[in-house]
C-alpha cells in the first residue's frame, strides 16, 4: 500500500496541534505500514513546531474579575498568562488567567498593569496548576482564541493554550 508522503505531513501537521497523544498514536500507526526512514521524517517535522496545542477552554468566573476594564484591548490572538493562585477557596488547584497591559509612564519607560480574566475552569486545570507549582511558568503560551461579546458571560472568551518547546 502506497502512503501520499505531503497528505500525510499535512496530516501529521493538523494532528500536532490537536493533541500530542493523537499525533503520537498516528505516528504508531503509521509505523506498521511504513519504513524507518519516512517515520523519522515526521518525527522531526513534527519536533520543528514551536508550540503543541494543549486545550482549549471557556474563561471561568469572567464576571467577577477585570474583563470589563480591558474588554476592548482583547483581541484574537491576545497574549495572556496564567498564574497558580494559592488563594482561591473554591478550587484547590485554581489557575488564573491574566492579562498584562503594557503602559506608557510619560517618561520613556513603561510598566506593566496586571489585569485578572478569571480562571481556567476547574476539570481542565489540575494539570497546569501542578507544572505552576513547580515553577514551570514558562512551559505554558496562552492566547484568546474566541471573543463572543453577545453570548452569555462564561462563552464571551476561549482561550487556547499551547505548550511551549524548550530547546535546552
Amino acid at each position: 500500500m502506497r502512503i501520499n508522503i505531503s497528505i500525510c505531513y499535512c496530516y501529521i501537521k493538523y494532528l500536532s496541534y490537536i493533541c500530542i497523544v493523537t499525533t503520537i498514536k498516528f505516528i504508531y500507526l503509521l509505523s506498521l505500514s511504513l519504513n524507518k526512514d519516512i517515520l523519522l521524517q515526521f518525527y522531526f517535522f513534527i519536533m520543528k513546531n514551536s508550540s503543541l496545542y494543549l486545550m482549549d477552554c471557556y474563561v471561568a468566573g469572567r464576571q467577577y474579575y477585570d474583563v470589563d476594564e480591558v474588554w476592548n484591548e482583547l483581541e484574537i490572538g491576545t497574549q495572556l498568562r496564567l498564574e497558580r493562585d494559592f488563594q482561591n477557596l473554591y478550587d484547590p488547584n485554581a489557575v488564573a488567567i491574566m492579562y498584562d497591559k503594557k503602559i506608557d509612564d510619560g517618561d520613556g519607560g513603561v510598566f506593566v498593569e496586571s489585569f485578572q480574566l478569571g480562571f481556567i475552569p476547574k476539570d481542565h486545570n489540575e494539570f497546569i496548576a501542578k507544572f505552576l507549582e513547580m515553577g514551570w511558568n514558562h512551559l505554558f503560551k496562552c492566547r484568546i482564541s474566541k471573543k463572543t461579546p453577545d453570548a452569555h458571560y462564561e462563552n464571551q472568551l476561549r482561550i487556547t493554550i499551547k505548550i511551549i518547546r524548550n530547546d535546552d
